[in-house]
């Protein structure tokens, strides 16, 4: 969790009584008698779960919907059983911070008004022994006679580690693929003077993540063949940048193309004395790119590694 979203969820506690769980990186706990998740998932925003019912039946379709026309910062509203997602609106920390405590102060109230309770999400019942437990699918609100037996579903049955093989020739496609984007980044950006860390970050985190997105797994096995395929491209992105560089300084003079340059390259550097240049553009590359490469397998290994978890939070 990085600091600007740990110190969001801070103000966002300190305003609601939800506790930040640093295991999950999400608010947990209890406002207003409501048990409810606060947690951010990538690519989509914020987002707050309660499980509810009135008289044993999850939330109605028009109870959701009027409770997304009076409450402003609520962009939508979805369930599955008896589990309520919001999702939140709003990017910026200081729009978060006030968007996710409105909502749920407000989503608690409205809830209170129109006689839900809070309800143990498998059985739908009250009970005091509900408590909130993290499993391979998030953060789930369970009583404990419902506990023994719960068997949580997983986040995405694709991903799980005893169905799926890895698919290494196809998480080389997306290898390549990633590596493609990388090598335009490296391109582009050199052209445009930026360091050489933005360009790396790219082709490491594109390369091993389109590997992982096409083979569906990451094994050692994957990360070499990652490896592999980042570190050839990165020379053709050095030696296609360097070439269009000598390219267009030679025409000032001579009449020669791409091609005549690829095939001689290395004489022209060595002749020019542009060896050590090219030789560090290489090794930043080289070092960017494996830090990049680095944060993805990480990334990874954080959300797999609690695949069989099932234990109690609060």
């Amino acid at each position: 969790m990085n600091k600007i979203m740990k110190s969001t969820f801070e103000e966002i506690g300190a305003k609601t009584g939800l506790k930040l769980d640093e295991a999950t990186g999400t608010l947990i706990g209890v406002h207003n008698g409501y048990h409810f998740w606060v947690y951010f998932m990538q690519g989509g925003g914020y987002y707050a779960e309660v499980s509810v019912a009135k008289d044993g039946q999850p939330i109605g379709e028009e109870t959701m919907k009027n409770a997304r026309k009076s409450i402003a910062a609520i962009k939508s509203v979805a369930n599955n059983g008896y589990v309520v997602t919001i999702h939140i609106k709003g990017q910026l920390k200081w729009t978060v911070i006030d968007n996710v405590t409105e909502v749920v102060r407000s989503f608690s109230d409205y809830l209170e008004l129109n006689e839900y309770e809070d309800v143990c999400q498998v059985c739908g019942k009250p009970s005091e022994s509900i408590s909130s437990y993290n499993t391979q699918s998030g953060v789930n609100f369970i009583c404990d006679d419902c506990h023994v037996d719960f068997t949580p579903p997983t986040i995405d049955e694709d991903m799980a580690e005893d169905k799926v093989v890895e698919r290494t020739s196809l998480g080389a496609v997306g290898a390549i693929l990633g590596s493609l984007i990388g090598v335009a980044a490296i391109i582009f950006l050199y052209k445009l003077g930026y360091v050489a860390v933005a360009a790396g970050l790219i082709m490491g985190v594109c390369t091993i993540g389109g590997y992982v997105k096409f083979g569906k797994r990451l094994s050692t096995k994957g990360i070499i063949i990652g490896g592999i395929i980042m570190a050839v491209m990165i020379y053709l992105a050095v030696k296609i940048y360097a070439i269009m560089n000598i390219v267009t300084i030679a025409n000032e003079y001579y009449d020669v193309g791409f091609w005549e340059i690829y095939r001689y390259f290395w004489e022209l550097i060595v002749e020019s004395g542009s060896f050590k240049d090219v030789i560090k553009l290489l090794g930043e590359q080289y070092l960017f790119s494996g830090i990049g490469a680095i944060i993805m397998i990480v990334r990874y290994v954080k959300l797999n590694m609690f695949q069989d978890i099932n234990y109690k939070i609060q």
